[in-house]
């Protein structure tokens, strides 16, 4: 009966430990992507979480990639992220500078400059993770317009004409931050912390599992020490 006890709060320990690896919340990446969309309310407000800097498909729409910021945030994200989505096959990750609600503050900024200077249109560029508008550069204006932007935006923007673009860079403006290291997470620590948990919980089954008997009979087959016994060195010496 105790042995019996002893074998329920194990499996007790081991659901209450692993919720997480009992099931995951969502199919695909797809599906995860649906869900994040049913929650945009404000145009001005990112439907992502704040470490995602925007999503898009590749392989003909069967992979989903998730570009993530280049922080601690983003690391602890990705581990989320693939907490939640069954099949990892359908998910890609990449790392880029600027969050979407980032951009997303970006243009919401810009929008009352809206056909100022031959400002005509904006939206962001998720893939790019830049904010892209378009100008008339024929107009007077546009050239002093676009380094005002600049210098405010850095390279979370560019300009636009048709085929023909302007970046920060080539208006002699910088970067707004420096290049950061990305750290790739194969795994979820997670998934190393329940194998632990579950591998100790095992080991504590089967020993119980034993009983007191075969403990009792290991005792018994133990051979008994031989007590020490002071040699005398010159009469070692003399064999």
């Amino acid at each position: 009966m105790k042995r019996l006890r002893s074998l329920l709060l194990a499996l007790l320990l081991i659901c209450l430990c692993c919720p997480a690896a009992l099931a995951a919340d969502f199919a695909d990446g797809h599906a995860l992507y649906q869900h994040w969309m049913s929650n945009e309310t404000d145009p001005f407000q990112s439907p992502y979480p704040d470490y995602v800097c925007g999503v898009w498909t590749e392989d003909d729409g069967k992979t989903l990639t998730i570009a993530l910021t280049r922080d601690p945030s983003g690391e602890r994200g990705q581990w989320e992220i693939q907490d939640m989505v069954e099949d990892p096959d359908s998910i890609k990750f990449h790392s880029q500078r600027y969050s979407y609600q980032e951009l997303l503050e970006v243009q919401q900024a810009l929008l009352p400059r809206m056909g100022e200077s031959g400002l005509s249109g904006m939206g962001i560029h998720q893939m790019d993770n830049q904010v892209v508008l378009s100008i008339d550069m024929d107009h007077p204006d546009s050239e002093a317009f676009m380094k005002e932007c600049f210098e405010q935006f850095r390279d979370r923007i560019r300009f636009e004409d048709g085929t023909f673009s302007v970046t920060a860079e080539e208006m002699g403006v910088g970067t707004s931050r420096g290049k950061l290291l990305w750290v790739e997470v194969e795994e979820s620590p997670l998934t190393y912390t329940l194998a632990a948990i579950l591998l100790i919980l095992m080991l504590v089954t089967a020993r119980i599992m034993q009983g007191p008997s075969t403990q009792k009979h290991m005792m018994d087959d133990t051979p008994e020490s031989t007590p020490y016994v002071a040699t005398d060195k010159s009469e070692k010496k003399k064999r």
